[in-house]
């Protein structure tokens, strides 16, 4: 692998919210791996609970002269992760509705109580001293495991359908019309750019990192919208091979070789991050043969999913863990 003077490596850091614990044992294990960054989870529990704690463990991220992200983990059920959404259990009236009439358990981004919560995270990571907020993976109600049906498919709510009409001239359709699949795109990339101007007014960097899917399912069909958005910094991909049970050359080689092409278009970073989670035994050298595979695509930063294999998290858990922290230690020294 290619060393660089100017790289970049990450890790997602969630779990622990005491500060103590992470400066005297966590961070200087993430130090010794190569690591340039901290992706920190800031879910909503932690907004409500741990805004302390976690201005403490940026703090000392940056003490250990690192970058701090923030993520929105699992905010509102519209970014990716395993924390629950206490916005959609208090908020009803502001969830994404499927075609069938039934609630989705996720936030319907184009709804004012969503974009007032979201505009507050985004003030409390602020506060936190943060360098960078790092959009996890952002979408749509996804539907039924086989793709999106008629019936299986949002947002059909009361705003949407007015916004759509308002824009189209014509009610919704009860079908997923080519308006359709463009109007949920155009929600997803009207969120994103409200919010990326927002973070910019509070002095920090943007990430996205976009579902490793270019289909009409999760809402971004067309990841040039993405990346052409005013104060977006780095544009991200999560092709994790394992999870979505993909040939790992060509799903990481694809992806990689997207967004290296669509950052270099518009002038910013490329990401792409590893499968450090659910990792079964003896598979655990594919994260260097993977990481080897973004860098020939010419990525400008690779990071983890997550530290130490996600030893501490039960449902994430690689069957062995201490090996997969190994490899990604000897992936992210070798960078240098």
């Amino acid at each position: 692998m290619t060393a660089s003077d100017d790289y970049k490596a990450g890790v997602s850091y969630f779990g622990n919210r005491i500060p103590e614990h992470f400066v005297q044992r966590d961070l200087p294990d993430i130090v010794s791996h190569g690591c340039t960054y901290i992706v920190h989870t800031f879910s909503e529990n932690d907004l409500q609970h741990y805004a302390g704690a976690m201005k403490a463990m940026v703090a000392a991220t940056h003490a250990a002269r690192l970058e701090a992200w923030l993520d929105p983990w699992g905010v509102g059920g519209v970014f990716g992760g395993e924390a629950y959404s206490n916005f959609v259990v208090r908020n009803p009236d502001a969830l994404q509705v499927k075609r069938d009439g039934i609630t989705a358990p996720m936030a319907c981004i184009n709804s004012l109580k969503f974009s007032e919560y979201m505009r507050g995270w985004v003030d409390a990571a602020a506060e936190t001293g943060t360098d960078v907020v790092f959009w996890d993976e952002p979408h749509l109600y996804p539907g039924s495991e086989a793709g999106l049906i008629n019936a299986d498919w949002a947002c059909c709510c009361a705003v949407c359908e007015e916004m759509f009409r308002a824009k189209y001239g014509m009610p919704m359709p009860a079908i997923l019309t080519p308006e359709v699949v463009e109007f949920r795109e155009a929600t997803l990339v009207g969120f994103l750019s409200k919010m990326c101007a927002y973070v910019k007014i509070q002095l920090m960097r943007n990430a996205v990192c976009l579902m490793p899917f270019d289909d009409d399912v999760h809402g971004i069909v067309h990841w040039e919208k993405v990346a052409e958005i005013p104060g977006l910094d780095i544009l991200g991909v999560s092709p994790f091979w394992q999870f979505f049970k993909q040939d790992r050359d060509a799903f990481v080689g694809r992806f990689a070789e997207k967004v290296v092409a669509l950052a270099k278009m518009f002038g910013i970073e490329s990401q792409v991050w590893l499968q450090a989670f659910l990792v079964p035994s003896g598979t655990e050298a594919e994260l260097a043969t993977a990481a080897e595979k973004a860098r020939q695509a010419g990525v400008d930063n690779i990071a983890a999913w997550g530290f130490r294999g996600c030893d501490y998290m039960s449902s994430l858990r690689c069957e062995q863990p201490e090996e997969v922290w190994r490899v990604i230690g000897e992936v992210f020294r070798g960078l240098r």
